[in-house]
């Protein structure tokens, strides 16, 4: 799995039998070469997250840093590697609507990353839209150049953009304020940011 994707997708399939009442992910660790042998997750780091079997059913959660995520929290579940060090991934998951032909903006602040952004710094968009095309984004550093993530696309009919760039941001300082700005290009469609991060 690369970084900055989803860790898994809520669904109500059922591929080994059994009910679902809603949308849900089960998760399982094996051990071993061949399959082996399943392992409780209680305490494992996985995706940067620790896991946590809670005091009953459907109660367990996954924390980093001070992020905790329940089964009803959707969505929010990105992996940022084995190393799980929460002062190295910076994220904002909150909404922000792109109006039609509007430009917003969502700011994340970085502290306590020594020096400047790496080379190749890395950039996870999650953004909804009803016509993904009409949108360009672009990574602000904080001297405020923009370095460009996407262009518009007219012929892109898509809806949803999972991605993660990478960007030379070594001439900026790693700490500040940095913002994932998007612009609507076009008519009739619009949308949300639904969650971005740096991985430094």
């Amino acid at each position: 799995m690369k970084l900055g994707e989803y860790l898994g997708r809520i669904d109500t399939q059922l591929p080994c039998g059994g009910s679902a009442n809603g949308d849900h992910t089960h998760w399982t660790l094996w051990s071993g070469s061949d399959g082996g042998t399943p392992v409780a997750v209680q305490g494992k780091t996985i995706g940067g997250w620790t896991w946590y079997e809670g005091a009953s059913a459907y109660q367990g959660y996954a924390q980093r840093g001070t992020t905790r995520i329940y089964r009803d929290d959707c969505c929010r579940l990105i992996n940022y590697g084995g190393g799980g060090d929460p002062g190295r991934t910076f994220q904002n998951d909150a909404d922000v609507t792109i109006p039609d032909q509007g430009t917003v903006e969502s700011s994340i602040t970085v502290t306590g990353v020594p020096g400047n952004a790496p080379s190749a710094l890395s950039v996870f968009q999650d953004v909804h839209h009803t016509w993904r095309g009409d949108l360009e984004i672009d990574l602000i550093g904080p001297s405020g150049r923009a370095y460009r993530l996407r262009d518009g696309d007219p012929d892109d009919d898509a809806d949803v953009i999972h991605e993660t760039d990478t960007v030379d941001a070594s001439s900026e300082t790693a700490n500040g304020v940095w913002k994932l700005r998007v612009r609507d290009l076009d008519v009739n469609d619009s949308g949300y940011i639904d969650a971005w991060s740096l991985t430094f």
